[in-house]
């Protein structure tokens, strides 16, 4: 495994930007840093689901006397540690999903690129995903808040789920073109096949979260 290049956390700031095309560039391997943009997207995630889950406290126990009694009973912190352990095995669980399928990819077309390069690759590909576990979370559980609001739930499907899956397709087909030289359509496609099954596994939970609001 390769040690990480100490200007992987510029290029974790710049994979989202329009200087992706180079970050993928300054990546390939054997220069793949693989440690630091793996603890990004895990950490991050995890605050923000820690920040989420303060906030369905907030909204489930309004009273401070309430909320002080769940939190000394420890349910919530409990609950708090298993959502964080959910959040960090559902992507390395993705991570080593999406790496095999793009090793096998690569050995298809007898590209000769590790599997760990491969890995490191997928991290950097994954740093606008960092919003889907919460807005999943929240959509999975919004519908049972106090006065719900449609526009809320839009505007959280928009821009917490949709946005950063199109903009994770768009960077992946990129890095994919520079990695292994194919066409433009071929790694386009590629790249859409994971996240359209993601998706669509999405679709239950969001109409369940309509039907509760409407």
């Amino acid at each position: 495994m390769n040690r990480p290049n100490p200007s992987a956390w510029k290029q974790i700031s710049t994979i989202v930007t329009g200087s992706s095309r180079q970050t993928f560039s300054e990546i390939r391997p054997p220069a793949t840093p693989i440690l630091r943009p793996a603890l990004f997207i895990l950490s991050v995630s995890m605050l923000l689901w820690i920040v989420l889950y303060v906030f369905w406290i907030v909204n489930r126990y309004p009273e401070w006397s309430a909320m002080t009694a769940q939190l000394s009973r420890g349910f919530p912190w409990v609950s708090l540690v298993s959502l964080i352990l959910m959040t960090i095995l559902g992507y390395l669980s993705s991570i080593v999903v999406l790496s095999t399928y793009y090793f096998a990819i690569a050995r298809y077309f007898r590209i000769e690129i590790l599997w760990e390069h491969w890995f490191g690759f997928t991290c950097y590909t994954l740093v606008p995903m960092i919003l889907v576990p919460s807005a999943r979370w929240f959509i999975g559980t919004y519908g049972y808040f106090a006065n719900p609001s449609l526009a809320l739930c839009i505007v959280v499907l928009v821009l917490g789920l949709l946005l950063p899956i199109v903009w994770t397709v768009f960077i992946t087909q990129l890095g994919l073109r520079i990695w292994t030289g194919k066409t433009r359509g071929y790694c386009v496609l590629s790249a859409l096949v994971p996240y359209v099954l993601y998706g669509l596994s999405t679709i239950p939970d969001i109409v369940s979260l309509i039907a509760r609001i409407t």
